[in-house]
């Protein structure tokens, strides 16, 4: 556990860390459509906000991977990029260097599309976004082990990052894991269900040696809840969110 935490003080970290995930349980989608058939869906819009900085900032120049890995059913047997940049869409992927102007990289990004190797009761096949090509803005996309499996930055001082996505979701998924890749100084997420009356949420942090006082959980509604950490969390922590359907008619609004 010493090393470990040796190796995660010596990496970068995010500064802050906010997200905002938005669902909408009324959304149609064609997982296929060259077939037409279109299925109700759960959908999600999420804006990520964060800072990334080094301990050694403004000494050595630092390396942080951007990528974004996540999970999503496909139609089976079609890896056509086109259906998945359907399922999986973003809209704007802006960094910042060192306080630079912020550049949009989404028309740079690459999917490395992959089977899953247990498949899951929802999802068939992982998406990783990675970055297409070197580039003169200080982002590249070779890794120390010379593949293409990251969108990496080199800075000195720090990294400012804002990503703006959508995600079409199986229907019967009502609950999602986010984990940290770095030690977060400052951490929340905002999720909100819109359009479901019969919705509520709930949620809690998944934390390492996390002191209750410094931990914020409310729920102005039903179908909103905020997590919020004020004390360092540590990589691979994170929050859980379910989405719970009332069961009671009284419960419903």
């Amino acid at each position: 556990m010493d090393k470990d935490i040796f190796t995660a003080l010596m990496n970068p970290y995010y500064e802050t860390y906010r997200e905002t995930a938005i669902y909408h349980k009324t959304k149609v989608f064609a997982w296929n459509p060259d077939n037409e058939i279109h299925e109700r869906v759960l959908f999600r819009s999420v804006n990520v906000q964060y800072t990334i900085k080094s301990p050694t900032a403004d000494s050595v120049e630092s390396e942080a991977d951007l990528s974004i890995k996540k999970c999503i059913q496909k139609p089976i047997e079609n890896d056509n990029e086109k259906i998945i940049r359907r399922i999986l869409t973003i809209y704007h992927f802006y960094v910042s260097i060192d306080g630079a102007e912020r550049v949009d990289i989404k028309d740079m990004i690459d999917y490395d599309i992959k089977k899953l190797d247990v498949q899951d009761e929802y999802y068939n096949t992982s998406v990783k976004l990675v970055y297409a090509r070197d580039s003169g803005n200080g982002i590249k996309r070779m890794s120390k082990d010379n593949k293409n499996s990251g969108i990496f930055v080199e800075y000195k001082k720090s990294v400012k990052v804002e990503i703006d996505y959508e995600i079409f979701l199986p229907i019967e998924d009502n609950h999602f894991t986010n984990r940290l890749k770095y030690p977060t100084k400052s951490f929340r997420i905002d999720c909100i269900c819109h359009d479901d009356n019969n919705v509520r949420l709930y949620g809690q942090l998944l934390g390492t040696f996390t002191d209750n006082s410094k931990i914020k959980i409310s729920h102005p509604k039903d179908n909103i809840i905020s997590i919020e950490s004020f004390d360092w969390l540590l990589p691979r922590n994170g929050v859980f969110i379910i989405l719970c359907e009332k069961t009671h008619a009284k419960d419903r609004t």
